[in-house]
Formats: C-alpha cells, structure tokens, sequence
C-alpha cells in the first residue's frame, strides 16, 4: 500500500480520486491533445518579429498604442496584441510590413481571430474571404 494521499483529479469536471495530479484516463487525454489546439510555428518569439512589433508600437505619434477598432467607436483601449490585417499564413511577405499591422485589444483580436479561424460557431473564411475582407478595412 503507498503511503500517498488520495486527491481529486486536477481536470475541472472530472469527479476521479487520484494519488497524482491527473487520473489516468484524463491524464492520458492530455497527453494525447497536448500541442493540438495552438497552431504556432515559433514565429512569434523570432527576434525578427520582437524587433518589428517593437517598432510598430513606438510610432512617432503614438497611435498604435491604443485598439484601433476600440477608436472607431470613441473608446481608448490599449494595444495587447499586434495583429496581421491580412493574416500571415495568407501572406507571408507581409509578415513585417506596417502597412499590414494594427493594434487591437484583447476582445478585438479574439473576435478578429474567431472569424477567419472558424472559432465561436463562425465557419472559416477561405483566403480570398479573409483578403477581400481586410481590404475593406483597410480602404
């Protein structure tokens, strides 16, 4: 007999008593989706685009240090993330281009994001939908 105290899995919903963090079965889920749900090929911790979000943020006259879309509507809220108007995966030579960069905040980029991913129940926009779509914005 192991001399281990008995605790509540660590999944949220899950009732198991276990001597880990996990119970077996949902410790063998994690495992499984581990990596699945985040798409990221490591672009984003280059010093390349560290450098260039830097400099996007430390515009002369300030404006990308608060949500564009948060401005159409009268509302200051600052940047949290740099977001791609036409997406990278869509256009890789503009990966570094500031013409293809805007500050959003949080909720912005969330629902930017759900709408060309296919996240919260929108179906996925193909290229040329996401293309025509940040042109529109764009103009």
């Amino acid at each position: 007999m192991s001399g281990r105290t008995k605790k509540a899995c660590a999944t949220v919903g899950c009732h198991a008593v276990t001597t880990s963090i996990r119970c077996d079965q949902c410790d063998r889920v994690q495992r499984r989706d581990h990596g699945r749900r985040k798409v990221d090929d490591g672009f984003y911790r280059t010093p390349a685009w560290r450098t260039c979000r830097a400099g996007f943020l430390a515009s002369e006259d300030g404006r990308h240090l608060t949500c564009c879309e948060c401005a159409k509507t009268g509302r200051i809220t600052p940047t949290v993330d740099v977001d791609h108007i036409i997406p990278r995966h869509d256009r890789p030579d503009l990966a570094f281009d500031f013409a293809n960069l805007q500050g959003l905040c949080k909720r912005h980029h969330s629902q930017k994001t759900a709408r060309e991913d296919g996240g919260f129940g929108h179906r996925k926009r193909t290229p040329d939908a996401n293309q025509a779509a940040a042109a529109a914005d764009i103009e």
